[in-house]
């Protein structure tokens, strides 16, 4: 349960304790289900200590006509005796007694009925004392009371009710105090696409306030009609999304508002990360807190995926300082759903230093961790932000990459090749190839000698620039021959420095014996 449940308890309770729901602000530290518990104890004792008086009036009133009981129980014993007995006799009877009492009076009873304790009345009463005694309740405006009977009424009842209560306000309000959350799908599907999208224009409507009514109504739907509800703003004038995320922030209820907007669709998902309102360091401080405290990492990963780079520099900065417990849980999540791309768009953007820390922190993880990462970032083609992770990493990190990655399949390992040779990425590679065992190495030799000589000469002189003939030359030595005639020219070019490092190896003979045409003047 959100936040937002735990204010509609608050002021439930305030209500049944005859106070606000400021007074009670000390017990939102509670969750909503021990709320609604506490609540329905008290109500469970206040009843269950004046239940023997209750039985004897409902047993006294068997020897009375019902016509004489009605009016007796209207005018003498009042709407808060009439509720107490109407569960502790048979509903055809207490159903009979209600025909021959007024709407108005009826309305006061439901004031005081527990609705659990007179279930099969409620059930067994016509739809239209029910849908007369809702208008009554709506022009009251009490919403709390049409919230608690929701759960108990017929599913028939419910949508005659719907059609004949227009005000959108009083559906908004009455969602937000039903108890039995799971009659909302249902309550929704009733109302036509018109209708949802008029509720939406209400919540956003600065002069009703009912962002936190609608909210509430969106958090309990399924992901299906969140999904579809969050569409429906997300098509809205930008205002409508602006004004939702200001109200989570106010209200802070991000728990109920980031499995919403994971719901959209992306391209909508897309348009609330690009709103101004999620560039404030304060704003994503409370929505990182709000994945953290309530399991949320995979709903807000996407989300700061699809930012603008502003904004996802603000969040790399609030991700940088969490505990090394949390991280661990947003590697965990990334991992377990697949959601890298997203958090190495963070990574890219936190401070070196703290960036380097993460990056060790993924490189400690077993190998299946990064084996996923491998793969998810290859789906996602970003080869080029992978590499240099890769390196901060640490040894141990590295040589398990240098050991799964030439087993990928042969199209993961092309364009392995092609993003590094386009982005300059050579001494990365080269770095992981260096850990390579025999086999692997024959792997590498086999992709870099499919290439054409332009991306052999970039090899070889990203080589030469940053002195790694050492990683290249285990490489070149398992070249075929057609390969090291592409490359004869430049490595002829660059043989003083490949003479050294192939004798300070202990290779040169070798090659001289493989490379002819390279070590013979030209």
């Amino acid at each position: 349960m959100s936040q937002l449940d735990v204010l509609a308890e608050t002021v439930k309770l305030a209500r049944f304790l005859g106070t606000t729901a400021d007074a009670l602000g000390y017990l939102r530290a509670l969750d909503a289900r021990q709320l609604r518990t506490l609540r329905e104890v008290l109500s469970a004792a206040e009843f269950a200590r004046s239940r023997p008086m209750f039985t004897r009036v409902t047993q006294a009133s068997r020897l009375l006509p019902n016509a004489l009981v009605a009016l007796i129980g209207e005018k003498v014993f009042g709407a808060v005796l009439c509720a107490r007995i109407a569960g502790l006799m048979p509903a055809d009877r207490a159903v009979d007694l209600a025909a021959k009492m007024p709407d108005a009076f009826l309305a006061d009873v439901a004031v005081e009925l527990d609705p659990a304790s007179a279930r099969e009345v409620i059930a067994a009463m016509p739809a239209h004392r029910v849908v007369a005694i809702a208008l009554i309740l709506v022009q009251r405006g009490d919403f709390i009371t049409m919230g608690r009977f929701v759960g108990y009424l017929r599913d028939t009842v419910i949508a005659a009710a719907i059609t004949a209560i227009t005000s959108d306000e009083a559906l908004l309000r009455t969602a937000f105090f039903i108890e039995s959350k799971d009659k909302l799908n249902a309550l929704i599907g009733l109302l036509p696409e018109a209708r949802l999208r008029s509720s939406i224009r209400l919540a956003a409507d600065d002069r009703h306030g009912l962002w936190t009514e609608a909210l509430s109504l969106m958090d309990h739907a399924s992901r299906e009609w969140k999904g579809r509800i969050g569409d429906l703003a997300a098509a809205e004038d930008a205002s409508v999304l602006g004004g939702m995320l200001e109200a989570a922030q106010r209200l802070q209820v991000w728990d109920a508002v980031l499995p919403i907007v994971s719901c959209m669709s992306e391209a909508n998902q897309r348009k609330v990360a690009s709103l101004p309102g999620l560039a404030s360091a304060e704003v994503l401080r409370s929505i990182i807190d709000a994945a953290e405290r309530h399991g949320l990492w995979a709903e807000l990963l996407p989300l700061v995926g699809h930012m603008h780079e502003g904004a996802r520099r603000t969040a790399a900065q609030v991700v940088e300082h969490l505990p090394r417990t949390v991280l661990l849980k947003l590697l965990s999540v990334a991992n377990q759903r697949a959601l890298w791309p997203d958090l190495v768009s963070i990574l890219q953007l936190m401070d070196d230093d703290e960036r380097r820390n993460v990056v060790r922190l993924i490189g400690e993880q077993d190998e299946s961790v990064l084996k996923a990462l491998l793969e998810a970032m290859d789906r996602a083609r970003l080869w080029g932000e992978v590499l240099p992770l890769l390196r901060d990493m640490g040894e141990s990190a590295r040589r398990t990459a240098a050991r799964l990655l030439p087993h990928f399949p042969q199209p993961v390992l092309l364009r392995l090749i092609d993003t590094t040779d386009r982005l300059g990425l050579w001494p990365d590679l080269l770095a992981i190839a260096s850990d390579m065992g025999e086999p692997e190495l024959d792997t590498v030799a086999t992709l870099i000698a499919q290439q054409d000589r332009a991306v052999l000469d970039h090899l070889i002189a990203s080589t030469e620039a940053q002195n790694l003939w050492p990683q290249l030359l285990p490489i070149v030595s398992r070249l075929g021959d057609d390969t090291l005639k592409r490359a004869a020219d430049t490595l002829r070019a660059r043989l003083p420095a490949l003479e050294v490092q192939a004798r300070k190896l202990g290779v040169w003979d070798r090659l001289t014996a493989l490379l002819p045409d390279i070590t013979r003047p030209a």
